[in-house]
Protein backbone atom coordinates (compact mmCIF):
# COMPACT_ATOMS: atom_id res chain seq x y z
CA UNK A 1 0.00 0.00 0.00
CA UNK A 2 1.03 3.34 -0.88
CA UNK A 3 2.02 6.01 1.91
CA UNK A 4 0.08 8.15 1.09
CA UNK A 5 -3.36 5.92 1.29
CA UNK A 6 -1.90 4.42 5.20
CA UNK A 7 -1.68 8.51 5.75
CA UNK A 8 -5.62 8.19 4.78
CA UNK A 9 -5.92 5.57 6.89
CA UNK A 10 -4.30 7.14 9.86
CA UNK A 11 -6.42 10.60 9.05
CA UNK A 12 -9.62 8.48 9.10
CA UNK A 13 -8.91 6.94 12.77
CA UNK A 14 -8.12 4.06 11.11
CA UNK A 15 -4.97 2.88 13.03
CA UNK A 16 -5.27 -0.77 13.82
CA UNK A 17 -5.65 -1.12 9.43
CA UNK A 18 -2.56 1.47 9.51
CA UNK A 19 -0.48 -0.76 11.18
CA UNK A 20 -1.44 -3.87 9.27
CA UNK A 21 -0.39 -2.16 5.82
CA UNK A 22 2.85 -0.88 7.12
CA UNK A 23 3.59 -4.27 8.80
CA UNK A 24 3.19 -5.85 4.87
CA UNK A 25 4.98 -2.62 3.53
CA UNK A 26 8.06 -3.66 5.75
CA UNK A 27 7.79 -7.33 5.01
CA UNK A 28 7.48 -6.28 1.03
CA UNK A 29 9.79 -3.63 1.14
CA UNK A 30 12.57 -4.36 4.35
CA UNK A 31 14.85 -1.24 3.63
CA UNK A 32 12.36 1.58 3.20
CA UNK A 33 12.23 3.12 6.97
CA UNK A 34 9.32 5.17 6.39
CA UNK A 35 7.69 2.03 7.08
CA UNK A 36 9.39 1.58 10.05
CA UNK A 37 9.14 5.11 11.51
CA UNK A 38 5.20 6.02 10.98
CA UNK A 39 5.14 2.29 12.66
CA UNK A 40 7.13 3.43 15.48
CA UNK A 41 4.94 6.53 15.47
CA UNK A 42 1.66 4.40 15.64
CA UNK A 43 2.74 2.27 17.86
CA UNK A 44 4.00 4.97 20.54
CA UNK A 45 0.66 6.66 20.28
CA UNK A 46 -0.67 3.33 21.44
CA UNK A 47 1.49 3.46 24.45
CA UNK A 48 3.25 0.20 23.19
CA UNK A 49 6.65 2.25 23.88
CA UNK A 50 8.86 -0.94 23.89
CA UNK A 51 7.33 -1.94 20.36
CA UNK A 52 8.30 1.47 19.15
CA UNK A 53 11.31 1.83 20.01
CA UNK A 54 12.22 -1.86 18.10
CA UNK A 55 11.24 0.12 15.01
CA UNK A 56 12.97 3.02 15.71
CA UNK A 57 16.14 1.08 16.04
CA UNK A 58 15.92 -1.21 13.14
CA UNK A 59 15.14 1.77 10.92
CA UNK A 60 18.63 3.05 12.39
CA UNK A 61 20.23 0.04 11.89
CA UNK A 62 19.29 1.20 8.19
CA UNK A 63 19.82 4.63 7.99
CA UNK A 64 22.22 5.97 11.03
CA UNK A 65 22.16 9.58 9.22
CA UNK A 66 18.01 10.08 9.36
CA UNK A 67 17.44 12.61 11.49
CA UNK A 68 13.78 12.26 11.58
CA UNK A 69 14.39 8.57 13.20
CA UNK A 70 16.40 10.62 16.42
CA UNK A 71 13.55 12.68 16.25
CA UNK A 72 11.10 10.38 16.97
CA UNK A 73 13.23 7.83 19.23
CA UNK A 74 13.96 10.54 21.40
CA UNK A 75 10.04 11.29 21.94
CA UNK A 76 9.79 7.72 22.77
CA UNK A 77 12.56 7.86 25.28
CA UNK A 78 11.63 10.83 26.52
Amino acid sequence: MKQEEIYQLIKEGLFESALKALFENIDAHPEDIENYINSGILLAEAGEIEKAEKFFQKALTIDPNNGAIYYNLANVYY
